[in-house]
């Protein structure tokens, strides 16, 4: 059994000494007080990720003995989907470590000499995080949603930040606001505009959930006007509470969204 992981624990396999000693500094830079551990072989991560659950995971495509990664990074999706799996490419290796972590369905990947420095590599693993919530997300509401829908609602969770209005959903799906609601109406779901409220609520219950962030600071990243404006939001939507979603994460909000694609389906003619 894996025992819970301290808020921020990183494991990684890397067999570059230099590699270790950058992305420490960057990791200490990025988030200070972040525990590293460093692994050389494939065996060696698995006992580690059996040993402990991690926040992030940073891999190379090959170990010290050269075997592939790709097979344990697929082993992290499944049995740790809470991970944040992070490919780490050295830039002879580029072209093959791509297709490798293409396959393993790494969150993001960063290059040696690139994205391994301190505010660069904020960048990555905070994307990676928004892509591992995103993909979380869609596989729970997966079966609320029909799957010709599935992808939009996965652009909503993936880029709720440029996503403030139908028409920019619209516009990135390349159909027009009028088009996208029909499409949306045919698959029994609510209005689009409905779409991107719900999905945003989903993600600030995913990172309420976590105990770690402010409402303050949940509120800015995605985009709600103030603290009380979301608030707010999960009030009308899904008559909750930051309180509520404390206690008992992302599971209330998911019931309630359920409980609107059922109202909306015993009210639409098709």
């Amino acid at each position: 059994m894996t025992s819970p992981s301290r808020r921020g624990d990183v494991l990684a396999l890397l067999c570059d000494r230099e590699a270790v000693a950058r992305l420490s500094e960057a990791l200490r830079i990025a988030h200070g007080g972040t525990f590293l551990r460093r692994v050389e072989r494939v065996a060696e991560l698995r006992a580690a990720l059996s040993a402990q659950r991690w926040d992030v995971v940073i891999v190379e495509a090959r170990d010290a003995d050269l075997v592939p990664t790709d097979a344990v990074l697929r082993e992290i999706r499944e049995a740790q989907p809470d991970s944040v799996a992070v490919g780490y490419a050295r830039r002879r290796d580029l072209s093959s470590a791509i297709l490798d972590f293409a396959r393993a369905g790494v969150h993001e990947l960063v290059i040696e000499g690139v994205d391994d420095g301190g505010i660069a590599l904020r960048r990555a693993l905070e994307t990676a995080a928004k892509r591992a919530t995103a993909d979380r997300l869609v596989e729970q509401v997966g079966a609320l949603v029909p799957r010709s829908f599935l992808p939009v609602v996965r652009h909503c969770l993936t880029h709720i930040g440029d996503v403030a209005s139908v028409a920019d959903l619209a516009h990135a799906f390349g159909v027009s606001r009028q088009a996208l609601t029909e499409r949306a109406r045919r698959a029994g779901l609510p209005a689009p505009r409905e779409i991107v409220a719900w999905c945003r609520l989903l993600l600030a219950a995913r990172l309420l959930a976590g105990g770690g962030e402010t409402v303050d600071a949940v509120a800015i990243q995605l985009h709600f006007p103030s603290a009380n404006g979301l608030r707010n939001a999960l009030r009308r939507y899904a008559g909750l509470t930051v309180e509520d979603i404390r206690r008992q994460g992302v599971a209330p909000v998911l019931t309630a969204f359920g409980d609107a694609v059922a109202a909306e389906r015993a009210t639409t003619v098709y």
